[in-house]
């Protein structure tokens, strides 16, 4: 079974691009599914995870990156500080 490729300059720089088989798609598709249930887990809502959602597909990236490497002030940087305020605000009430 070989890697499927892309003709010719439909890829970065008119380079050939080898094409996910269905097996890799569905697999991605999956890891998105569980990271999203983890951290539905670790306490962030879907309000949290709807702030970040086009950016969750960072977390199945193979390695996924560095903690903290989100550029500051994006909005996906703020949300676990925000949830920990909440969670903070709710025991102390």
């Amino acid at each position: 079974m070989g890697d499927h490729y892309l003709p010719n300059g439909e890829g970065a720089a008119g380079t050939a691009q080898p094409v996910p088989t269905m097996k890799q798609r569905l697999t991605k598709r999956c890891s998105s599914v569980r990271i999203i249930g983890d951290l539905l887990t670790c306490g962030l809502t879907v309000e949290d995870l709807r702030s970040c959602a086009d950016r969750l597909h960072l977390l199945v990236q193979d390695p996924p990156p560095l903690c903290g490497s989100v550029e500051p002030g994006v909005s996906t940087s703020r949300v676990v500080g925000r949830r920990l305020a909440a969670l903070d605000a709710g025991s102390n009430g």
